[in-house]
Parts: structure tokens; C-alpha cells; sequence
């Protein structure tokens, strides 16, 4: 029998996507970071420290979740028809879903760095992203470094109701 060649989702949907998802969990994460951020007597904003972990937990639930959901997808991702499923096909469990988050999120871990200057910390994180993501460009599975460090894919078309 024959097994069937999977169809890979492409970069501008997968763009399209994530910035859908990001309008999504924009809602919760001002409501909840909200008492994290304030203004100091001279107009200057002041972000606590906690707010950015609200950023940080609110993106890891909302992707982790709708992942292993029975979708496979976050809701921009079944919006656009793609879904993620482990390289052998099979879906995520939730483990692998905050896995492949986590993978996900690792360029951007140097604007957090207390030890790196904001200025060169914003420069390599664009060079880690380019780094990361290039290969969903260039591959022809479109796996980027998340993808291949966690075994998964994203594929085009819906899965489950």
C-alpha cells in the first residue's frame, strides 16, 4: 500500500497564522498583565518583571493547548487549513505541544537577559530568529529549527471537528 505524500503548509500561511494567533491572545494578556505595568511621576512606563511572564504563559497555554487538541492547530492555523502532526503523522500529546513551544520560543530568550544589553540582546535575537525560522523558506518539508528539534511538521488541511 501506498502512503501518501504529506502536503506542507508554506511560509506565508504560517506567517498569516501566527499573527492571527497573536491577535487572539492579545485580549488576555492586556487583561492580565494590566496590574503589571505602570507610570512612574516622570511619564515613564514601567514594566514589571511579571508581566512579561504573563506574556510568556498566556503564549505557552494558548499554543501548547490548541495543539494537542483534537484541531492540532491553534485557531489561526484552522482558520488558514493547516494543522501540526509529529513526523511519523501521529498528533501531539500535550508534552510534545510544549515542547515544540518551547523550542519555538528559544530565539527570543536573549530580550530577557538581564546580563546582555537591550540593544545587542534586540540584534541577536533578530539573528536567531532568521537563524530559526529561515528554513521554513528554504526547506522543501518547511521545517524550521523547532520542527526538526521536535520531531513535528506542519501540514496543510484540517484534521478533526
Amino acid at each position: 500500500m501506498k502512503q501518501a505524500i504529506p502536503i506542507y503548509a508554506n511560509w506565508p500561511e504560517r506567517l498569516l497564522a501566527y499573527l492571527l494567533d497573536q491577535l487572539i491572545v492579545v485580549l488576555p494578556i492586556v487583561l492580565l498583565a494590566q496590574p503589571f505595568i505602570r507610570e512612574s511621576a516622570s511619564g515613564e512606563i514601567i514594566i514589571d518583571p511579571a508581566a512579561y511572564m504573563v506574556i510568556f504563559v498566556v503564549n505557552l497555554a494558548y499554543h501548547s493547548y490548541c495543539v494537542a487538541s483534537r484541531w492540532q492547530a491553534t485557531l489561526g492555523m484552522r482558520i488558514l487549513s493547516m494543522h501540526v502532526a509529529r513526523i511519523d503523522g501521529r498528533p501531539l500529546k500535550m508534552r510534545d505541544a510544549i515542547e515544540r513551544f518551547l523550542a519555538f520560543f528559544l530565539p527570543q530568550l536573549p530580550s530577557y537577559a538581564s546580563f546582555i544589553p537591550k540593544e545587542h540582546a534586540s540584534i541577536l535575537v533578530v539573528f536567531l530568529t532568521i537563524y530559526w525560522f529561515s528554513p521554513i523558506l528554504f526547506r522543501v518539508d518547511r521545517m524550521g529549527m523547532h520542527d526538526r528539534l521536535c520531531g513535528t511538521r506542519v501540514l496543510a488541511g484540517k484534521v478533526g471537528l
